[in-house]
């Protein structure tokens, strides 16, 4: 979600404040998850009331391109599921949106809007997979390599489509995956879940902890158990850290960092098991949002054609 919203916007978390998955609004008093807006422990679609996107305030770069050059075509090629979401449409506006169902279509829309005219264009494809598949099957699996053989030719396929095209074709990931070995499941860790004020967030990987002030010894305590898979670090220190990169911080910022936070640099994750939802026993194979360097380093292909 961090990734993505900086690609979409061209800021660093820090000035976006968008810094995970899952972010606690005070306005509403819950968990969201902020891309598809769904309440976060039980996986519930929130409605128009729930305005996460107005309140972030998030300006894309399709705005800033249509103030520069006017007269530039503005294309977002997204899965039909996600075309209309608020997310989607704030990250999108004043571009043209055209969804698609499959990957083959996704790309067959690329090159219909590239040949369509000979027009300026800039066009964005956004493809929730491999991601997807990565997350349920894990990382290596016979599902996840079959996918990516397949989508290397049917790319290899596209480029050669438009390769007469005055066209740059840059590709690349939001973020790497890594296959998880081990659950912590904060709310049966007593003597950590007792000092919390509310449940870690905004992802499994890259917890915030907000602490009651009158438990932070044991919290530092029942923390620390975990020094050897987490990088734990106060609140300061995680700014002075700059991992959320420069610029002028989000004023939600502070809503979003707790006292302490802990960033996977094994291959564990932090989790709750709420007493509701349908999400209570469900569990990914793969994760992110750690400092893993399967998770951090990222493909940047260019192609120029023409």
């Amino acid at each position: 979600a961090s990734a993505i919203t900086s690609i979409m916007t061209g800021k660093s978390p820090l000035e976006h404040g968008i810094i995970g998955w899952t972010l606690f609004f005070k306005e509403f008093g819950k968990l969201i998850d902020v891309l598809p807006k769904m309440e976060s422990p039980t996986g519930e679609p929130l409605n128009d009331s729930y305005s996460v996107t107005d309140i972030m305030g998030i300006k894309n770069i399709f705005q800033a391109i249509s103030k520069q050059s006017p007269h530039t075509d503005l294309i977002k090629i997204t899965p039909a599921y996600l075309a209309k979401s608020d997310f989607s449409l704030t990250t999108s506006s004043p571009a043209k949106i055209i969804p698609y169902e499959k990957i083959t279509d996704m790309l067959s829309n690329i090159e219909f809007a590239i040949k369509e005219n000979k027009r300026k264009k800039f066009i964005v494809a956004y493809s929730t997979e491999p991601d997807g598949l990565e997350h349920v099957n894990g990382v290596y699996s016979e599902k996840v390599s079959h996918f990516m053989k397949g989508i290397f030719r049917k790319i290899n396929a596209c480029v050669d489509s438009i390769k007469n095209e005055n066209v740059t074709v840059f590709i690349t990931a939001d973020h790497g995956l890594t296959d998880v070995e081990r659950y912590i499941h904060v709310s049966e860790d007593k003597e950590l879940f007792d000092t919390i004020l509310l449940p870690p967030f905004p992802e499994p990987r890259f917890s915030t902890f907000f602490v009651k002030r009158e438990k932070e010894e044991q919290f530092k305590k029942a923390i620390m158990k975990y020094e050897s898979e987490f990088l734990i670090m106060s609140r300061e220190k995680f700014f002075d850290t700059g991992m959320l990169g420069k610029g002028e911080p989000h004023r939600k910022i502070s809503d979003f960092i707790g006292d302490y936070v802990a960033i996977a640099k094994s291959s564990s994750v932090f989790k709750m098991k709420y007493n509701q939802g349908i999400r209570k026993s469900f569990e990914f194979k793969a994760h992110h949002a750690g400092i893993t360097s399967e998770e951090m380093y990222v493909p940047l292909i260019e192609i120029d054609l023409g």
